[in-house]
């Protein structure tokens, strides 16, 4: 494990800076101030890199997906001109 990380509580394939935040009353936004530390890419065991299938499902659970159907099946829009019957929203 690389210095001054920690891995994320939700996620152990992740590391993050083991730094707290600076809370300052500024009037302007001024960043975090971190310590410069390369990054690497930590994946379970059994994932592959190479696998687009298995890293999107890792963050695309089937709910999250029939949620995703679900809000855009909600979406739809009347005509605005009958005139056109090829229009999409006519579809």
């Amino acid at each position: 494990m690389l210095e001054h990380t920690i891995f994320h509580p939700t996620d152990k394939g992740t590391l993050r800076p083991n730094e707290d935040a600076i809370y300052k009353t500024e009037k302007a936004f001024k960043p975090i101030q971190l310590l410069d530390w390369d990054w690497e890419v930590m994946l379970l065991e059994d994932v592959s890199p190479d696998d687009p299938i298995t890293l999107f499902t890792m963050y695309y659970t089937p709910e999250i997906i029939d949620l995703i159907v679900e809000k855009t099946n909600e979406y739809w829009r009347e005509p605005q001109d009958d005139s056109c019957p090829r229009a999409r929203a006519n579809a």
